[in-house]
C-alpha cells in the first residue's frame, strides 16, 4: 500500500519440476522466471515477452509480441529491433572504453567512458564532444564541436553556452526550504525554477511569465508577460484568456459506451474525438466538420456541413468534392532516375513534372509543355583569393 492508499497484491507459485516461479498480480499481469535463465512476462494489456540466455554466446535475447526484440551480451554488445524491423547495434571496445551504436538509417553515436563522444546523422553530418572534470570545483564541462558548452557541478550549479549567440546562462546551486518543502533554482537571465515535495512546481521566465503545476488540483496554469493565460487540468477542464481579455472555458467527458470524449466550450463550440479515430468539430455558429478513417478504401475522409468532402489515402491518392458534387482527384507522382544525366523526375498525372539533378539543376515542366530551368552559377577562385560566381543569364 502506497502513501495514497492504493493497494497492489500478488501471488507466487513455484513449480519444482520445471524450476520456474510465476508471480501473478491482481491487474492481470504476470511474470515467470526459471532456473535455466528463461523469463516470460505479460502485462495487463495482453502484451507478452520471452527472454532466454545462451551460455555459449553469453547473450540474452528477448522477443516481444509486438514484433520487437533485443539482445544484450556479457561482452557489452547489444542489439535492438523495433516492431517495424529497424535495428540498432551497439558494440563495446574494451581497449578504448567506447560503445558505438549504428542504426538502420546509417546514423550512429559513440559514447566513451572518459565522457567524450560523437553523433553522426543519416546524412553524414557529425557532432562530437569531450568532457573534462575539475576535482577542485567539483564541476564537469562538456565542450561540443559547434562551440556550445555545458557545465554541471556537484552543488547543483551549472551553465550553458549557446553556440549561435555565444550567450552563457548560468544557474545557482539549488536551495531547499524546509518550511515550504520546496527547492528553488535561480538563473542568470532572471528566471527561476521551484519544485516541491508535494509534487507541485513553479517556473518564472526571464520576461516575467510564470507556469505552475498544482499536484492537489491536478491543474497547470501559465500566465504570460502580455497578460494572456492558460489553464489545463487532468479532469479535462481548462480555460484560456487572451491578451486583450477574451476568456473561454471548456470541460470534457468520456462516454464508455461510444468510446468518445466530448469537449464543450463556453463559446458554444464542441469537439468530439473517439477511440476509433473519428472526430467531429461543431463550431459556435453550428457549422460541423467530421473526420473519420475508411478502412475499406484506406482513406482519411473529412466531411463538412455544406456537403463538401475530401479524402487523403494511404496509397498517396486523394480527392476533393465540392458542395455541388463536382469532384477532383489526384495520384502520387511517378518517380524515375536517369543515370546518364544524374537527374531525378517526379511526373504527375496532369502532365506536369519536376526534375532535380546531381549538378544542382532543377527543371519544371507545365502541362502545356512549357519548361523552366534553373542552372546553378559557376564558381571561379581568382588569383587574389576572391571568388567570381557567374549565372546562366550572364
Amino acid at each position: 500500500t502506497d502513501e495514497f492508499g492504493r493497494t497492489d497484491s500478488w501471488t507466487q507459485v513455484r513449480d519444482d519440476e520445471t524450476g520456474c516461479t510465476t508471480e501473478t498480480r491482481e491487474n492481470g499481469s504476470s511474470n515467470t522466471w526459471c532456473e535455466d535463465g528463461t523469463n516470460t512476462w505479460a502485462d495487463e494489456f495482453g502484451n507478452t515477452g520471452t527472454s532466454t540466455y545462451d551460455q555459449a554466446t553469453g547473450c540474452s535475447i528477448e522477443t516481444r509480441s509486438d514484433g520487437s526484440s533485443s539482445k544484450w551480451c556479457d561482452d557489452g554488445t547489444s542489439e535492438w529491433t523495433d516492431e517495424q524491423g529497424n535495428t540498432s547495434v551497439s558494440l563495446y571496445n574494451h581497449e578504448t572504453g567506447c560503445s558505438v551504436t549504428t542504426n538502420t538509417d546509417g546514423s550512429s553515436n559513440t559514447w566513451c567512458e572518459d565522457g567524450s563522444g560523437s553523433w553522426t546523422d543519416a546524412d553524414g553530418n557529425e557532432q562530437f564532444w569531450n568532457e573534462v572534470r575539475d576535482d577542485e570545483t567539483g564541476c564537469t564541462t562538456q565542450t561540443y564541436s559547434d562551440n556550445s558548452t555545458n557545465t554541471w557541478c556537484e552543488d547543483g550549479s551549472g551553465s550553458w553556452t549557446d553556440p549561435h549567440s555565444g550567450e552563457t546562462i548560468s544557474w545557482s546551486a539549488s536551495v531547499y526550504d524546509e518550511e515550504t518543502g520546496c527547492t528553488t533554482e535561480e538563473r542568470s537571465d532572471g528566471s527561476t525554477n521551484t519544485w516541491c515535495d508535494d509534487g507541485s512546481n513553479f517556473w518564472t521566465n526571464a520576461d516575467g511569465s510564470t507556469s505552475t503545476w498544482d499536484q492537489a488540483t491536478g491543474c497547470s496554469e501559465t500566465f504570460n508577460a502580455d497578460g494572456s493565460s492558460n489553464t489545463w487540468c487532468e479532469d479535462g477542464t481548462g480555460s484560456w484568456t487572451s491578451a486583450d481579455g477574451y476568456h473561454e472555458e471548456w470541460s470534457s467527458t468520456y462516454d464508455e459506451e461510444t468510446g468518445c470524449t466530448t469537449e464543450d466550450r463556453t463559446d458554444g463550440s464542441k469537439n468530439i474525438w473517439c477511440n476509433d479515430g473519428s472526430s467531429t468539430w461543431i463550431g459556435s455558429d453550428g457549422s460541423e466538420h467530421r473526420s473519420f478513417y475508411d478502412e475499406e478504401t484506406g482513406c482519411q475522409v473529412d466531411e463538412h456541413d455544406d456537403g463538401s468532402k475530401s479524402g487523403w489515402c494511404e496509397d498517396g491518392t486523394g480527392w476533393w468534392e465540392d458542395a455541388e458534387g463536382v469532384q477532383e482527384s489526384w495520384a502520387p507522382p511517378v518517380y524515375s532516375y536517369d543515370e546518364e544525366t544524374g537527374c531525378s523526375t517526379d511526373s504527375y498525372d496532369d502532365g506536369t513534372s519536376f526534375t532535380w539533378c546531381d549538378d544542382g539543376r532543377t527543371i519544371w515542366t507545365d502541362a502545356d509543355g512549357t519548361v523552366e530551368e534553373w542552372v546553378p552559377p559557376t564558381e571561379v577562385v581568382n588569383s587574389d583569393g576572391s571568388t567570381t560566381m557567374t549565372w546562366s543569364d550572364g
